[in-house]
């Protein structure tokens, strides 16, 4: 069962996926959920998004993405200048050097990740 988040809740997240159809469904699934989302193509546009100074409070990111910044130095620099907010990272695999504060395997649950989410934001909200 998911939980529910209570209105105005206010809690951002940062989403960078590259593959689209993936990104706008667990997207559209966080927004039913009660979460804002900021939807990032690639590292380099979740790097944007933060250096623009969006709230936010916690993190989702693919590791294998074109470009540079990857997923994975994106949740690197999050996890080192913000190491309060959660960072989620989804992939086939985990780099051994990286230690996020979830990892879903891909295709992973949606309701999980609500419930993580819910889990560990709520409490600070």
């Amino acid at each position: 069962m998911k939980r529910a988040l209570p209105q105005n809740h206010n809690i951002s997240i940062i989403y960078a996926e590259d593959e689209p159809i993936v990104r706008w469904s667990v997207s559209d699934d966080l927004r039913q959920a009660g979460f804002i989302v900021h939807e990032a193509a690639n590292g380099a546009e979740a790097m944007d998004l933060v250096a623009e100074g969006i709230a936010f409070s916690a993190v989702i990111t693919d590791i294998n993405m074109p470009g540079a910044p990857d997923g994975g130095a994106f949740a690197q620099f999050i996890m080192r200048e913000h190491p309060s907010v959660p960072v989620i990272v989804t992939s086939s695999s985990l780099p051994a050097d990286l230690q996020p504060s979830l990892f879903m395997t891909k295709p992973f649950s949606t309701s999980r990740l609500v419930d993580f989410l819910a889990g560990q934001l709520l409490s600070k909200a």
